[in-house]
């Protein structure tokens, strides 16, 4: 589906791209991996779910009426026979075929090199690299720097999907779900407050040696903007909801912290 896309895809491995990830990965047209991405994993397992027996400890029973040997194979309440489980491996196979033929066909590699790499096994972006499964290794600023230098221009204007809805949208969807116990002036006062720090923002700090004047000697602890504001708000304490009606959101910011 990539290859008849009108368009053409550069894709970007995140912490993790195997599997059905890298499935739909092998056929973009220049692929991108971070050293550290786990990716491969080209292979097929299928499983087959039986609960007749835990059925028959509560009392249900379940009745089928067959065409076939494998009419039940479907049903969670049809045990795993001999002609179920040979159809279910050729099925297997079948699919981890036609994965492999994928692969080769998008990466350029014969079936016998693909099988070498696959069965299941994971490798890392660099790894990956190595063996063909990734074009570069890069993150996600170097492929969008390739799409832009290869397929339109440095102008090109960067667009995110899915869309990320507008404040107002975000707002009033707070809004449509406040309850009796909520007053409207906390709720946008909530809102101000996520928009502003982060709803699932942990706190992160690095240890960093910055050029400082040669009077200034030892570690510094640095934060960005966000993590300071967070680091201020838990040393002030958080407002309560009925402070939040009361407070605006200058006030636990003290003029002298910006200095």
């Amino acid at each position: 589906e990539l290859k008849d896309a009108p368009q053409p895809v550069v894709c970007s491995m995140g912490n993790l791209c195997a599997s059905g990830g890298y499935y739909i990965a092998t056929g973009a047209n220049r692929v991108y991996a971070l050293p550290s991405t786990l990716t491969g994993s080209i292979g097929v397992f299928g499983i087959k779910a039986d609960l007749s027996d835990l059925a028959k400890r509560y009392g249900i029973r379940v009745e089928h009426v067959s065409t076939g040997p494998l009419s039940t194979a479907p049903s969670l309440f049809s045990p795993l026979t001999q002609p179920m489980k040979t159809d279910f491996g050729r099925a297997v196979d079948r699919m981890y075929e036609y994965f492999k033929s994928i692969v080769a066909e998008s990466r350029g590699l014969d079936m016998d090199q693909v099988e070498s790499i696959a069965q299941g096994r994971i490798w890392t972006g660099e790894q990956a690299k190595s063996i063909g499964l990734v074009d570069e290794v890069g993150g996600l600023s170097r492929a969008m720097a390739y799409a832009k230098r290869t397929y339109a221009s440095e102008a090109a204007t960067v667009e995110t999907w899915p869309k990320e809805p507008s404040l107002r949208e975000r707002v009033m969807k707070r809004l449509s779900s406040m309850d009796d116990t909520q007053s409207m002036t906390t709720v946008l006062f909530e809102s101000l407050q996520a928009e502003i720090f982060g709803e699932h923002q942990q706190n992160s700090a690095t240890v960093a040696a910055p050029v400082l004047p040669s009077s200034v000697s030892g570690t510094v602890l640095t934060m960005d903007e966000l993590s300071g504001l967070q680091y201020l708000l838990r040393e002030q304490g958080l407002p309560t909801k009925a402070d939040q009606d009361k407070m605006v959101l200058s006030t636990l910011i003290k003029d002298n912290f910006w200095r």
